[in-house]
Formats: structure tokens, C-alpha cells, sequence
């Protein structure tokens, strides 16, 4: 028999992934939830006994779509830019948290400023309160 007829064989092919999809909704309407985004072994397929793509196919990163109904917020970041006791501050960086005391009906905040210019004074460091 004359193995010169024989056809060769298929070039193995190893699995590579496609580009991620879009991000998937958030798995609650309200609150903190989960997205997920996926991407497929088929940028190739794997033929011809090659390797099928090996690293997770899935991504996952944490949502929030809004917050509950009678749900407040616990903290608050922001950018300022403003004026102190009539001195222009640019911009400053506002991180606050939010406790509420549902026995008492109320609620305190307490804020921190970053960034303030010394032009201003010390306002916001805790060292120093504007005259």
C-alpha cells in the first residue's frame, strides 16, 4: 500500500476568545447587586483536537442600581468647587457619612474636605475653623 496517497492531517487549532459582550443588567432593581459579561471560545474554535480556552469566561463586578424604597444614603463623595466666607477655593474633595438614629428621627452627617488651598485656612482638616 502506498502511504503518499494518504491526505495529511488537519492542522490542530487551540480555542481563543472573543471580545467581551456587554455588561449584563444589574441582578436587583434596587440596592447592591451583580453584573456579568461574558466571552466565548469561538476567535477560533477549537478543531481538530486542539485546546479549548482555559481562563474564566465570565466577569463579574458589583452594581447598584438606586437605592430602596425608604433607604438612605450611608455615605456621599464629591468634588467642590466653591467659596468660603467669600474666598474662591477651586476645587476641593467632600467625603461624607450618613448615620441615622431611627429611634430618634434623625440623622448626622459628617464631612471631610481635601484640597482646601492654604488661602483658605485650614477649613475642613479638623485643625483649624474659619473666623
Amino acid at each position: 500500500m502506498d502511504d503518499l496517497c494518504l491526505p495529511p492531517s488537519p492542522a490542530t487549532v487551540n480555542g481563543g476568545y472573543s471580545n467581551w459582550e456587554d455588561w449584563g443588567p444589574c441582578s436587583t432593581t434596587c440596592g447592591r447587586g451583580v453584573q456579568e459579561r461574558i466571552r466565548l471560545c469561538n476567535n477560533p474554535e477549537p478543531a481538530n483536537g486542539g485546546k479549548s480556552c482555559d481562563t474564566p469566561s465570565i466577569d463579574v463586578r458589583k452594581c447598584q442600581t438606586g437605592l430602596c424604597p425608604g433607604e438612605a444614603p450611608r455615605k456621599a463623595r464629591g468634588s467642590l468647587i466653591g467659596v468660603v466666607n467669600d474666598r474662591e477655593f477651586g476645587v476641593s474633595f467632600l467625603e461624607a457619612n450618613i448615620t441615622e438614629n431611627p429611634e430618634e428621627g434623625t440623622s448626622t452627617v459628617q464631612a471631610h474636605l481635601d484640597n482646601i488651598p492654604p488661602s483658605v485656612g485650614e477649613y475642613g482638616s479638623g485643625r483649624d475653623v474659619l473666623p
